[in-house]
């Protein structure tokens, strides 16, 4: 019975877990089914890359106010910036509809630190989240820097709590996650559970 049940394991990872030619892994797999005939094909490694700049436009424009919306030419550009990532334009367009920054001055800033350091994906997406970052209160700056502690680990309420100095049983720790999860700093993996963003915790290194 066992034979006939298929099961899809979906796994996210930061670097590639098999290699085309890794034949030793291929090997053992095929080895926990009956047959090699049993797992062949049956992995498939799917690697997540950047929006192209019709998905990455469309995406500004359904995360940023109406009343923030600017020309092509200005929204372009800071999605260019922005090195085409979900996240970097996400968290740039909280931070237009919070009223912190203004779109004109955030691609003025990107590209003044694009022209400093380049235009590699990396750096173009730590250079938005710092832009970002700035636009918090130095509270919750010290919060989140805080947080890195964590790295990619997931915690709770509870080591929130603890490292923020918070009291657990006050409403506090989770208003201040929230309102990083909000700008697109934190994540909430369950009911309970959080994690910094991945790019987040690979840009602290430029941000703090």
């Amino acid at each position: 019975m066992l034979d006939d049940t298929t099961i899809r394991i979906l796994i996210t990872s930061r670097q590639k877990l098999i290699a085309i030619d890794d034949k030793q892994f291929i090997d053992k797999m095929r080895q926990i089914g009956k047959s090699q005939k049993r797992m062949d094909e049956l992995v498939l490694e799917i690697e997540l890359k950047p929006l192209n700049v019709k998905e990455a436009t469309e995406l500004y424009e359904k995360c940023v106010d109406k009343q923030y919306k600017t020309d092509r030419k200005i929204t372009g550009d800071i999605i260019r910036y922005c090195g085409y990532c979900p996240l970097a334009i996400r968290a740039t367009c909280s931070a237009v509809n919070g009223g912190l920054l203004e779109p004109q001055v955030i691609r003025y800033n990107l590209k003044i630190a694009a022209e400093k350091g380049g235009l590699s994906h990396a750096l173009q997406v730590n250079n938005c989240l710092a832009q970002t970052f700035s636009s918090l209160d130095v509270e919750y700056q010290k919060k989140l820097a805080r947080l890195t502690v964590f790295q990619t680990a997931k915690f709770d309420v509870h080591a929130a709590s603890a490292v923020f100095g918070e009291l657990y049983m006050t409403m506090r720790p989770k208003m201040d996650l929230l309102a990083l999860k909000t700008r697109h700093f934190v994540e909430i993996t369950e009911p309970e559970e959080y994690m910094m963003k991945n790019k987040t915790t690979s840009a602290t290194t430029d941000i703090f």
